[in-house]
């Protein structure tokens, strides 16, 4: 038996985020933003609305940018790489 898989997280990850954070997330966000809309507040709901999605981007998404090939990782990765072969085990210890 393999117990190096035992220590991945990853499906437990997303699991969860998939089965508990979306769905808290969008209850959350459609029960504020209703409150904004019966009160009046159009501007508030809008305002509220966009960082809504902007944290929707990063709950959802966060693998894509900070994932093992990740967006971000990989620029930190190459920037590891043109400063010198040193730097590169620093930065990638942080996102290991």
């Amino acid at each position: 038996m393999n117990y190096l898989n035992l220590l991945d997280l990853t499906g437990l990850a997303d699991t969860f985020i998939n089965s508990w954070v979306g769905p808290v997330f969008m209850v959350i966000m459609a029960a504020v933003a209703i409150k904004f809309l019966i009160s009046g507040q159009i501007r508030a709901a809008i305002v509220f609305g966009a960082v809504a999605i902007i944290v929707a981007i990063f709950i959802f998404l966060g693998d894509v940018f900070f994932g093992a090939n990740g967006i971000f990782t990989r620029q930190a990765r190459n920037l590891g790489e043109e400063l010198g072969g040193n730097t590169i085990f620093f930065i990638q210890s942080l996102f290991r």
